[in-house]
């Protein structure tokens, strides 16, 4: 993925500020900063943030003999955000003048964008499930995420991922126990869950009370096709299959999709 941001970025002449951001994001220390508008592949960078966490005598090959690096980690590093004193704004100023500036903008490409969401202070709006009026689309589905795992780029990782199976909820779909009972679906059973035409996932059930009884939860951490992702393959559901892609799903302030959809339950047997 960062090849393909690269690539555009040497595209459209933002290569230093790619670098720059790229340096921020992971860290990147000393001699191990990507330097200027310099061009790096993805496994250039990845020996760079290697280095940056486990020091110069480490990289990618001697990490893939090894499989995996271990210390005694001391209380900070094993409760780093205790320790983090972060600022939380409740007043986005910068959003007015990227409006202003988005509107000179669509002005003179003649293209029409939803600016309404440029505004210093947050604010809700209804989101498109809410818009959505098929009685048999009943239950939102929301996205969670589980503490030993990030997105799904640890999901390829075996000991997580034989924790993660054996984890109530994260390799499943999360339904109320009330709101299933109603709809004679019982602990295990599989189910189909579909959000707008076509998308679709199906997946073993697990029951709580622990939920509105209106929402349904899928973990973002499964989902993977891709035949040579062994680890991971074929286990858990993508949240972001049930969304459709057009305009009213995604944000417009920064181009993701939105966080919830109205969904359609179906039971398909029970184990």
């Amino acid at each position: 993925m960062l090849d393909i941001w690269g690539e555009l970025s040497d595209r459209i002449g933002i290569r230093g500020e790619f670098n720059q951001m790229t340096n921020f994001l992971w860290d990147l220390q000393g001699e191990n900063r990507l330097e200027g508008d310099t061009k790096y592949t993805y496994r250039e960078m990845q020996e760079r943030f290697c280095k940056t966490l486990f020091g110069p005598k480490w990289n990618l090959e001697n990490l893939k003999d090894v499989g995996h690096i271990k210390w005694r980690k001391n209380v900070k590093e094993r409760y780093p955000r205790v320790f983090t004193k972060p600022r939380t704004p409740i007043y986005y100023e910068h959003f007015i003048g990227a409006g202003e500036q988005m509107t000179e903008v669509l002005k003179g490409l003649g293209f029409e964008w939803d600016l309404r969401d440029y505004v210093a202070m947050p604010m809700w709006r209804p989101l498109a499930a809410h818009r959505e009026k098929r009685p048999e689309f009943n239950l939102y589905a929301i996205p969670f995420r589980v503490q030993f795992l990030t997105h799904q780029w640890l999901s390829h990782n075996p000991w997580l991922m034989e924790l993660a199976e054996a984890h109530p909820t994260a390799m499943k779909i999360v339904m109320n126990a009330s709101t299933a009972a109603k709809m004679g679906i019982k602990e295990g059973d599989r189910i189909e869950v579909e959000g707008g035409p076509g998308y679709k996932v199906e997946n073993k059930v697990h029951l709580t009370q622990c939920i509105h009884p209106e929402v349904i939860a899928i973990s973002r951490h499964g989902g993977h096709w891709a035949r040579k992702h062994k680890v991971s393959q074929g286990k858990g559901n993508n949240f972001n299959t049930l969304i459709p892609h057009n305009e009213d799903y995604i944000d417009p302030l920064f181009g993701g999709l939105e966080g919830a959809v109205k969904v359609k339950i179906t039971r398909i047997n029970s184990d």
